[in-house]
């Protein structure tokens, strides 16, 4: 019976601190205008080179491209918004992600990031 007790309370023990490890990890969501503080400006070499190797995708909406570094925790700077605009009538927004070499979008700007003027 007191080795049961014991391997219970040895579960109990660990489920608790799993929960808690499980949860410390969590970050509410922040605001696009909070992770990608500005001001805009003009694309980097990493950002240019991530979009240059997507050409075929942004060909016919980025004639113009402005970027702002998302707010990431010290060396982890390789996130971006870029806005994209042909005409600059229509803007486009994409995450760029430098460090895998990987851009998601196009997609709708933030309402609460105007483009550029």
């Amino acid at each position: 019976m007191p080795i049961n007790r014991f391997a219970r309370g040895l579960q109990h023990t660990a489920l608790t601190v799993a929960c808690a490890l499980g949860l410390a990890g969590c970050e509410p969501e922040i605001a696009p205008a909070e992770r990608y503080p500005g001001p805009w400006q003009d694309p980097d070499p990493f950002v240019a080179e991530t979009m240059a190797k997507k050409s075929d995708r942004l060909f016919q909406l980025c004639k113009s491209a402005y970027m702002r570094p998302a707010f990431n925790k010290p060396g982890g700077r390789n996130e971006y918004l870029v806005y994209c605009t042909f005409d600059r009538s229509e803007w486009w927004a994409f995450a760029v992600y430098t460090g895998m070499n990987e851009i998601i979008g196009p997609n709708n700007i933030y309402q609460d990031i105007p483009p550029p003027n």
